[in-house]
């Protein structure tokens, strides 16, 4: 039997185990102290909650997560908690803060060279749920090179990420370590929010990718690697899903299979904004990289420090280094990637990318890069088509001396074949931005019985042949009769397909957007994306009109 205090009587569900302050209160009575013995020795059956409690140390909350038991859960409430050494974490727990974002419950620390977070020892059995906590002061997370499967990191946010030059990042970002075999398996990564202001200063003028959000530091094999709807801000790097003693071509080691990377923003990242040099597992499938919005590098002294997409990996895997049978290895479409600060802080490559049958398609890649798309090592059949690339230095303007003169698409080696198959682009040295895809709202305009569910749908552009990214179209509504502006005044998004209940008679007005709400509601003047036309509808107190039917 589990033994423990217990300072709450649940009536049902789950047992709420409440650990002691570090100075507990005295004086209970004999009645209540002998009830929670009972409760103790024989403890209602299901998962345990183990409360933390504001301001509790190191040494308590330790205490606390080495007494649960797989399925329960660890719940901070709302406060700071500062501490002195990682926390180590047990597999199948979950470890949450009140369900709020910003997350009110705050883990910080002043001591260097720590991850606030670790598992070490590998975890593959249960769930490990990390969520809705404030990690501020040191890297949030870290994975040795055991095997990892079932870990999700949700609803976070990390500040003042620290800048630790001979760490790679395993002290400064989300970071799993790896070697030649170990796995990690079922690793979602999703709503987060990724530095500040306060982060990776010491960084942002070395251009080391050092400090960062997500790094998988040579993990032998990968699968089913999630990461959506994610903030990336003010970063040495964004992601790193790094290789195993890279050599370009063939040569390859670490490989991923079922790894997706959509729906998140980048912007002031200094180094590379998202990095993504493995390959692909033999019969498994393509690295999907969608979606996602990478804008504006850091504006710091170390001009030409990186690239916004880098995918240059591969058409190998697996320890033989044999290659691999699945084509395409990488999905990269429908991204927008822009550069609207100036030539002095040009960013080399919009994407950089390899890989068997590699598929880069309906990607907008605006503004200051010194080449749109470079391309070097493929086995087969591979594509760079149906994108919008503008850029003024992609013209040859000596801007881009240091790596040659500009291009919109360009062999990033001497002696790599065969080309890419190039259709569709739309090139331009000016940028010009897209008007978004207008929605529709059911039911149509006229009188209606209330409530009313109103249904607002937008699929975006569907034509794989239009030069634009395709979907995520997101929809801003109103209900007061005001033209809606994304992210602004009364203006609610809405997912296409979504619906909301009005109660009375309104004037529903909508326009579509393109994107996530993590992702920008406005950009630049001539980038990106603009709102569409406004669609209305009037819905007046009355009962809704019946079609007849025809006898």
């Amino acid at each position: 039997m589990k033994q423990g205090r217990l300072l709450e009587l649940p009536t049902t569900g789950a047992v709420t185990r409440s650990t002691p302050r570090d100075h507990p209160p005295s004086g209970r009575s004999v009645t209540r102290g002998l009830a929670l013995f009972l409760l103790a020795t024989c403890p209602l059956a299901g998962a345990t909650t183990h409360r933390v409690h504001a301001g509790q140390g190191s040494s308590v909350i330790q205490r606390i997560i080495s007494g649960a038991s797989s399925g329960d859960t660890v719940s901070f409430d709302a406060g700071t908690y500062t501490i002195t050494s990682p926390l180590t974490l047990k597999c199948g727990l979950t470890y949450t803060g009140p369900v709020a974002t910003p997350a009110t419950a705050e883990i910080t620390t002043s001591t260097a060279n720590i991850s606030l977070t670790r598992m070490t020892g590998g975890c593959t059995s249960g769930t490990t749920t990390i969520e809705y906590l404030h990690f501020d002061g040191a890297g949030a997370f870290y994975a040795d090179t055991n095997n990892y499967s079932n870990i999700n990191i949700l609803h976070n946010q990390m500040t003042s990420i620290p800048y630790e030059p001979n760490a790679y990042g395993a002290v400064s970002s989300v970071f799993f370590s790896g070697n030649d075999t170990n796995i990690d398996t079922n690793i979602v990564i999703e709503y987060n929010t990724f530095g500040d202001n306060n982060s990776c200063t010491a960084a942002l003028n070395v251009a080391d990718g050092n400090c960062a959000g997500v790094i998988t530091s040579q993990v032998g094999h990968l699968r089913n690697l999630t990461m959506k709807y994610n903030t990336f801000y003010h970063l040495g790097e964004g992601v790193h899903i790094e290789q195993i003693d890279y050599v370009p071509g063939p040569q390859v080691i670490s490989d991923c299979n079922n790894c997706d990377i959509e729906y998140n923003y980048f912007n002031n990242i200094v180094r590379i904004w998202m990095e993504i040099q493995v390959g692909v597992e033999s019969g498994g499938s393509p690295f999907v990289i969608s979606n996602n919005v990478l804008m504006n590098p850091y504006q710091g002294s170390v001009p030409w420090s990186g690239m916004a997409l880098s995918a240059p990996c591969c058409q190998s895997s697996g320890p033989t280094t044999h290659p691999t049978t699945t084509t395409p290895s990488n999905y990269i479409q429908n991204n927008v990637i822009i550069n609207s600060l100036s030539a002095s802080y040009a960013t080399p490559n919009g994407i950089e990318m390899s890989g068997s049958g590699t598929q880069a398609t309906n990607n907008m890649i605006q503004g200051f890069f010194c080449n749109g798309v470079v391309w070097s090592y493929n086995l087969r059949n591979w594509a760079i088509s149906y994108n919008t690339i503008q850029g003024p230095i992609m013209y040859n303007n000596g801007a881009c001396h240091r790596l040659g003169n500009g291009a919109l698409i360009r062999n990033e080696c001497s002696n790599c074949t065969p080309e890419p198959i190039e259709i569709g682009n739309v090139t331009g040295p000016k940028p010009s931005a897209i008007t978004s895809v207008a929605p529709t709202i059911s039911p149509a305009s006229g009188a209606q019985s209330f409530p009313l569910t109103v249904t607002l749908t937008d699929a975006g552009y569907t034509n794989r042949t239009s030069p634009y990214p395709l979907g995520n179209t997101g929809i801003w509504y109103t209900t007061d009769g005001s033209t809606p502006v994304p992210g602004a005044g009364t203006a609610q998004y809405l997912a296409s397909g979504g619906g909301f209940v009005s109660p009375a008679a309104a004037i529903v007005k909508a326009v579509g957007m393109w994107g996530t709400p993590n992702q920008p509601t406005s950009y630049p003047a001539g980038y990106g994306f603009v709102p569409s036309a406004v669609k209305s509808a009037h819905y007046a107190s009355g009962v809704a009109s019946q079609q007849r039917r025809p006898r």
